[in-house]
C-alpha cells in the first residue's frame, strides 16, 4: 500500500509538472502569436504606407521581372506614359524607350523580352528616352534597385525641366549676342567669395580672348588707366554703401591700346538686406568718342574758316568802299572841272 501510495504520489507530481509544462508553452504560443499579429499588423501597416508613398508620389515607379517585361506601374507612371497597367503588364521594358536611344540589342528585345538591356543587366542608374502613345519623345532619369530576378525601378520625368534649361540656354545665348552687338559687357563680384564674374562681352571689352572663359578672379584695376583709378575706386566703394555710380574711364588692353567705356554700377542685396556684391556693365564707347572728336575737329575747322570768311568780307567790304569812295571823288571833280567851264 505504501508503494502504491508513492506511485500515486509520483504520478500526480509528474501530471503537475506536464501541466505546469503545457501552460508555460501556452503562454510562449501565445505571447508568440501575439508578436506575430503585431508583425502582421505592422507589416500590413508598413505596406499600406507604402502603397500610398508609391501611389501618390510625383515619381514614375515600375517594377520588371529578371525576364524584364512589366509586372507593376503606378499611376503617375501611366497619367507620365498615356499607357494603362493593363496595357503594360507583360510588355518588354523597352516597349517605352524611344529609338535614339535603344541599343540593337534592346531593340531586337522589343520583339521579346526586356532583359537585355544595359540596364537590367545590373545599372545603378541611366538616362532613357521613352515615347508617349502619340509618338512624342520624354526624358526620364531612372534609377534601379533590386535582385538579379528583377528590378524596382524609379523614374523622373524632366521634359519640362529640360525644355526650360533649354529656354534659358537660348536666353543666355540672346543676351551674350545682344551685348556683343551692343558692346556692352557686365560683370558681377561676390564679396563673400571675393571673385568677379565676366560677361564674354566683358572679356571681349578688355582685349582678352572670350574662348579662355568668362569667369575671372582678376582686379578690374589691371585694366583701369591709372589716371583714371582712383575716380573708378571711390565710385566703386561708394557703391557698396548703395551710391549707384555712372562715369566715362579709359582701358589699358593688354596689347597697349586704349579703349573709353562708360561704367556704371550697383550693389547687391541679400535676403537679409546686406550687402552680397556688385553688378556692373561697361560699354565701349571708342568708336563715339572717335566720332565726337571728330566731330569737335570739323566743328572747330568750321568756325577757324567762318572767321576767315568773315575776314576775307570785311576785306572785300573795306575794297569795295574805297573803290567807291575813290570813284565818286573823281566823278565830281569831273562835274565841278565842267561847270566852270
Amino acid at each position: 500500500m505504501i508503494r502504491k501510495r508513492e506511485d500515486k504520489t509520483e504520478t500526480r507530481q509528474q501530471l503537475v509538472d506536464e501541466i505546469a509544462l503545457l501552460r508555460r508553452k501556452i503562454v510562449r504560443l501565445e505571447k508568440s502569436e501575439l508578436q506575430r499579429n503585431k508583425a502582421e499588423d505592422a507589416l500590413r501597416e508598413s505596406e499600406e504606407k507604402y502603397r500610398n508613398l508609391v501611389e501618390s508620389t510625383l515619381d514614375l515607379i515600375f517594377v520588371v521581372n529578371k525576364e524584364g517585361t512589366y509586372t507593376y506601374i503606378n499611376p503617375r507612371f501611366e497619367n507620365a506614359t498615356g499607357y494603362s497597367s493593363c496595357e503594360l503588364a507583360g510588355q518588354p521594358f523597352t516597349t517605352l524607350l524611344h529609338r535614339s536611344t535603344s541599343s540593337p540589342r534592346s531593340s531586337d528585345s522589343r520583339k521579346g523580352s526586356g532583359s537585355g538591356h544595359p540596364a537590367l543587366r545590373g545599372g545603378a542608374s541611366a538616362q532613357e528616352r521613352r515615347e508617349d502613345p502619340g509618338g512624342v519623345p520624354r526624358d526620364d532619369p531612372i534609377r534601379w534597385q533590386g535582385p538579379g530576378n528583377g528590378r524596382f525601378g524609379i523614374g523622373r520625368d524632366i521634359t519640362e525641366r529640360r525644355k526650360a534649361d533649354d529656354a534659358l540656354r537660348r536666353i543666355a545665348a540672346d543676351l551674350a549676342k545682344a551685348q556683343e552687338l551692343a558692346h556692352v559687357g557686365s560683370w558681377r563680384y561676390s564679396t563673400d567669395r571675393k571673385q568677379s564674374l565676366w560677361s564674354e562681352e566683358m572679356v571681349r571689352i578688355l582685349g582678352l580672348d572670350p574662348r579662355q572663359g568668362a569667369g575671372f578672379d582678376g582686379d578690374l584695376e589691371t585694366f583701369v588707366h591709372p589716371d583714371d583709378w582712383p575716380q573708378f575706386h571711390a565710385s566703386v566703394r561708394a557703391a557698396l554703401d548703395g551710391a549707384p555710380y555712372g562715369l566715362e574711364i579709359r582701358i589699358l588692353r593688354p596689347d597697349g591700346s586704349t579703349r573709353h567705356v562708360f561704367a556704371m554700377g550697383e550693389a547687391e542685396l541679400g535676403p537679409d538686406g546686406k550687402v552680397k556684391g556688385l553688378f556692373g556693365t561697361m560699354q565701349d564707347i571708342t568708336e563715339r568718342k572717335q566720332v565726337e572728336k571728330t566731330l569737335r575737329e570739323q566743328q572747330e575747322q568750321l568756325r577757324t574758316l567762318s572767321a576767315k570768311l568773315s575776314e576775307a568780307e570785311e576785306v572785300e567790304r573795306r575794297r569795295i568802299a574805297r573803290e567807291l569812295h575813290d570813284q565818286v571823288g573823281q566823278n565830281l571833280t569831273v562835274v565841278g572841272s565842267t561847270s566852270t567851264s
